[in-house]
């Protein structure tokens, strides 16, 4: 027999889905109330749960299920709904992803597809510095030191916590730091146009305004990122934007400390650091191949 909690039932709405996800600041957990919606006419109970749940799994998306619980679980928490009929269902399992390597081939490649596109200077970006692509999306020039060619940024996702600020010196010579100045050479041209307004000053104002949409404005990112890559021939290899970021990481690890590595990440705990880490079995042939000859 079914449990009392199993038998509850909720009706999510729209404003109920938007008051929810606006505090969780999660996009997905509206995806996953507007699926309640849309499959079951906002109707959410123990049945249509798990119907979500099996959907989602099977359309590749199981993590939507974390974000209905959470969406719902807010509703209850501030006193939106007068129940959680959610609450135990186990998450479906899934299968953690592994990141593909980004040769410089690749690289290269999507740079030739993306040649006169707006998403060019997105690429350089998280390529060169290892930041989050919402952090290329929005950085502002205030945190772009042009003569000591360093940026200094909070991450966005850190802004609301204890975070510390990303220390990211850049190459004087590279493409991404040429770019860079040449942009700032024009960059009073934005000022007063959306969304380089009231203090603040972007980079750059088309990707910037694209990512502030929301997640109509971001849907279209990651479209078009899509058709670059199937572009640059890397369809299959499926390359996702937060790839390079987990890239970046690993050079930076491989190359230095990880204490001075998460001063440029930004990763306070070095737990979260290696998780981005992609191991790399030459690099630790290498550094072993000093520790045994010290060993001799």
């Amino acid at each position: 027999p079914q449990s009392q909690s199993s038998m509850r039932q909720v009706t999510l709405t729209m404003d109920l889905i938007s008051t929810g996800s606006s505090q969780t600041r999660m996009d997905e957990c509206k995806k996953a109330g507007l699926d309640v919606i849309r499959y079951h006419a906002g109707v959410l109970n123990y049945q249509t749960a798990l119907s979500l749940q099996e959907r989602w799994v099977r359309d590749g998306h199981p993590s939507r299920f974390m974000f209905l619980k959470r969406l719902v679980s807010k509703l209850y928490t501030i006193g939106a709904i007068d129940a959680n009929p959610i609450h135990g269902i186990r998450n479906p399992y899934m299968e953690k992803r592994k990141r593909p390597e980004i040769t410089t081939k690749d690289y290269e490649a999507l740079l030739e597809a993306a040649d006169g596109h707006w998403l060019l200077p997105l690429i350089r970006g998280i390529w060169t510095t290892g930041l989050a692509y919402s952090d290329i999306c929005q950085l502002q020039w205030k945190e772009v030191d042009i003569d000591e060619c360093v940026i200094m940024r909070v991450r966005q996702k850190m802004k609301t916590r204890s975070g510390g600020e990303c220390i990211i010196p850049l190459d004087p010579e590279g493409p991404f730091m040429d770019w860079l100045r040449k942009a700032h050479d024009s960059k009073d041209l934005e000022l007063g146009k959306y969304p380089s307004v009231n203090g603040a000053h972007y980079v750059n104002n088309e990707i910037a305004a694209r990512y502030l949409r929301g997640h109509a404005g971001r849907t279209v990112i990651y479209r078009e990122w899509s058709k670059l890559r199937e572009r640059a021939g890397l369809a299959d290899k499926n390359i996702q934007i937060h790839d390079f970021r987990a890239h970046t990481c690993t050079v930076l690890v491989n190359s230095m400390n990880l204490i001075h590595a998460s001063q440029i990440t930004g990763h306070k705990d070095l737990n979260v650091l290696k998780g981005y880490v992609r191991p790399d079995k030459a690099n630790l042939k290498a550094l072993m191949k000093a520790v045994h000859e010290g060993l001799r």
